[in-house]
């Protein structure tokens, strides 16, 4: 294996070929850059002082992606929001799929708190969803007085987060 002479352009490259696929938040880019030390050390492209000088490295290549705003959490959070909802997630599982994404949990409060705010949010999920799973009205075959076929979508829709209530009210619409 060939070693690294300098660890800050070697990180700055691979960052800058990472960036360029994808759109991440700043703590899970930091998670990638110290994975790839990780495994640089293993495969022993990078020696034992390298690794140790890993962490200012990738604080300084953090920042100044930061600071060109290629990493930004607060564009990129409405992005991915805009693409769940309109995917009919839940609003529980718009949370928990942020929470994986490694938003702050501050941000995540704040922009879960805007939606709610929108009245009637939840229903509008919920119509999303069924359009989506051909559910309730979508579904030509739908007959709400079927026990079986109304309590088996109800659970559909229960399962995906959606809050009780409001799926009672949808579905009597």
């Amino acid at each position: 294996m060939e070693k690294i002479p300098c660890l800050s352009t070697y990180m700055e490259k691979y960052s800058v070929f990472y960036l360029s696929k994808y759109s991440v938040t700043k703590q899970k880019f930091k998670t990638i850059l110290q994975r790839k030390i990780n495994k640089d050390l293993y495969q022993k492209k990078i020696s034992e002082s390298q690794y140790n000088k890993s962490d200012v490295v990738i604080e300084l290549i953090l920042e100044k992606f930061i600071r060109l705003n290629i990493i930004n959490d607060k564009r990129n959070i409405k992005a991915r929001i805009s693409s769940l909802v309109s995917k009919g997630h839940s609003l529980k599982k718009i949370t928990l799929s942020l929470m994986k994404d490694q938003y702050e949990k501050n941000l995540i409060n704040l922009e879960i708190n805007n939606l709610k705010n929108n009245l009637d949010f939840e229903i509008q999920l919920i119509e999303t969803y069924c359009r989506k799973k051909n559910l309730v009205m979508f579904d030509t075959n739908f007959n709400q007085n079927d026990k079986d076929m109304y309590n088996k979508t109800l659970n559909k829709l229960l399962r995906q987060g959606f809050n009780l209530e409001n799926c009672l009210s949808f579905m009597k619409k």
